[in-house]
């Protein structure tokens, strides 16, 4: 779990950071879903939902750490900072959803996803 991509610091509105954990994400950069419409004279054509951002992370599990705590916090501010890319992904006014898992082979934790209004990278 050494080489994970970067550091995930949660940071609430009143500025404190209450967490930071090493960890990866994947994430979806467009707030938007484009689907295939097909008409009955077999044009076709699409439909566009409006979405939040979303992501998945992967965390170092610490002992200690309470994922309650972390499942529980609403409005928060997470950052995915990448050491080797050099870049900050900031995802803003974000919910989480799932249910954290701990694999205690590797000491990885998966199953946390989540939705953000607003998203940006700086570099």
């Amino acid at each position: 779990m050494a080489d994970f991509g970067g550091l995930i610091k949660f940071r609430l509105s009143d500025g404190s950071s209450p967490f930071s954990l090493r960890g990866n994400v994947k994430h979806k950069p467009s707030n938007r879903s484009y689907e295939k419409v097909v008409n009955s004279d077999g044009s076709h054509s699409r439909t566009v939902t409006l979405e939040g951002y979303e992501f998945e992370m992967s965390l170092e599990h610490k002992a200690g750490v309470d994922y309650d705590a972390i499942m529980e916090l609403k409005g928060v501010n997470i950052s995915f900072i990448h050491d080797t890319e050099g870049v900050i992904r900031i995802f803003g006014d974000c919910s989480l959803l799932g249910r954290p898992e701990i694999d205690a082979m590797t000491g990885e934790v998966t199953g946390i996803t989540g939705v953000s209004r607003t998203y940006r990278e700086v570099r």
